[in-house]
């Protein structure tokens, strides 16, 4: 989408950065892939988990799950912060694995708290 908005906004240099990002993405991941060894080992085992988020990123915490759900085959949840703290965190203790979506912006100090 970003690349068609570009080419539309007759920026071919902003469509050229574009392509540019899958190398950066292996590079990243070439420069972490230990560390994600190292953290991925935790939860090796996982059989489920929730995702936290708040707001527009709620989705992002829904479309996770689903994909950890069809590739790990792991039963995760989602749930936005907001609802979480209503009754769902009791189904939580030490160890439970809950990833949280919490880039900065307006929800960040909610997502946070």
């Amino acid at each position: 989408m970003h690349q068609l908005a570009a080419l539309w906004a007759d920026r071919k240099d902003i469509a050229n950065e574009i392509k540019r990002v899958p190398a950066w993405i292996d590079m990243t991941l070439e420069r972490v892939q230990e560390d994600i060894a190292d953290r991925a080992e935790r939860y090796r085992f996982m059989e489920t988990c929730h995702w936290l988020a708040r707001g527009y990123n709620f989705c992002t915490a829904k479309e996770a799950a689903l994909k950890m759900a069809e590739c790990c085959y792991v039963v995760p949840s989602a749930f936005s912060t907001a609802d979480f703290m209503h009754g769902p965190i009791a189904t939580t203790g030490e160890g439970f694995p809950c990833f949280v979506v919490a880039p900065t912006g307006r929800a960040f100090g909610a997502v946070l708290e």
